[in-house]
């Protein structure tokens, strides 16, 4: 990390109070650090709504080269997958406050998945955002692998009861002349 950090002539280690835009509420510091770096090396299109990273998995994972050698923009318009792990960090035009980058709350996970602030009960707030997170990218994992799973299942005892036709065995049919004497 410090290497990439050298590249860009960045300070090591960064120092949160140099990047205002970016609040790293519950992120570990080398996901800080990540975070930090990807933003500076990546900087935003000037039309930016909102990108998401994943600054939960190891760096060689997360930075990838393109065909050319070049490191690939890891900032992508959709969230990763939810995992139980994952630390999804949203960066965002705030209009005159310019961008900004934070962690997505608890809530905003479970709304990518379907769930929306009125599934809960009123006043029901989160005293940390791990817990949640975690909910929210297990729950996730579950709702796209369990249909696939019971498909899978259900259709288990059904492919040996399909009869599939087989070939003709008879000799192909001649298209044009075989040799035979036609009057």
């Amino acid at each position: 990390m410090i290497d990439l950090f050298r590249e860009l002539d960045m300070v090591w280690p960064p120092t949160m109070s140099d990047f205002p835009e970016f609040d790293p509420q519950h992120l570990s510091d080398r996901a800080q650090q990540f975070v930090v770096y990807v933003h500076k090396k990546f900087p935003p299109h000037p039309d930016l709504v909102l990108e998401f990273v994943d600054a939960q998995p190891s760096i060689q994972r997360i930075l990838t080269y393109d065909d050319n050698s070049q490191l690939k923009n890891p900032w992508r318009s959709t969230p990763g997958t939810l995992t139980g792990f994952a630390k999804i960090v949203v960066r965002y035009n705030a209009g005159a406050a310019g961008v900004r980058i934070r962690p997505m709350s608890p809530e905003e996970l479970f709304a990518c998945m379907g769930w929306f602030p009125a599934s809960f009960k009123r006043g029901l707030t989160f005293d940390s955002p791990v817990l949640p997170a975690s909910l929210a990218g297990n729950a996730f994992s579950a709702f796209h692998l369990c249909p696939l799973i019971m498909g899978l299942v259900s259709c288990a005892g059904c492919i040996n009861d399909i009869t599939l036709p087989l070939p003709d065995t008879e000799a192909p049919a001649h298209v044009g002349s075989d040799d035979s004497d036609s009057d």
